[in-house]
């Protein structure tokens, strides 16, 4: 049999699908984020039972489709309404330990790496310099671009279907 229980038998317990949002215009860049600058998500959280996943393949293509589908119509909602269907959730503080833990580690890493290049001054290693030095600046212009140029949309494409021809 070709289908979700010949490839995980009874393994798949359930699916997750998790859609996250941003109220109002709110629509952070990726620089904002990465900064830890407050901003508010609202998310929504279905789990969607193995007696509700098709075993075939055909419907299984026809379920992925749907579930993109209903997220579509999910954020038309939340985009219209500022808020998901159903009952409201509960709002968590929001809190920095992540975010300290992001910057103790880049603190280390980069603490290693200028202990690296100190190695390599005393040992008078300038061509690898240059190369490595050259490597951070090209790298830093391609993430700022990337940065600069990446924002956030309340909509996807998923669930799109592509008309076929008769």
């Amino acid at each position: 049999s070709s289908g979700i229980n010949a490839e995980y038998g009874d393994s798949l317990g359930s699916v997750r699908n998790v859609i996250f949002a941003f109220p109002g215009s709110n629509n952070p860049d990726t620089s904002t984020m990465i900064a830890g600058k407050s901003t508010d998500i609202d998310i929504y959280f279905r789990r969607i039972g193995q007696e509700e996943i098709p075993k075939e393949k055909p419907e299984i293509e026809k379920f992925i489709v749907e579930q993109y589908r209903d997220m579509d119509n999910l954020l038309q909602y939340h985009a219209e309404n500022d808020a998901f269907p159903g009952e409201p959730g509960q709002s968590l503080p929001k809190r920095r330990r992540s975010l300290i833990m992001f910057y103790v580690w880049a603190a280390v890493s980069y603490g290693l790496g200028a202990a690296f290049l100190i190695h390599l001054i005393s040992d008078g290693c300038y061509y690898m310099l240059a190369f490595i030095g050259l490597g951070l600046l090209l790298g830093g212009i391609a993430a700022h671009n990337i940065i600069s140029y990446a924002t956030l949309s309340k909509s996807s494409t998923y669930g799109i279907e592509k008309k076929k021809a008769s």
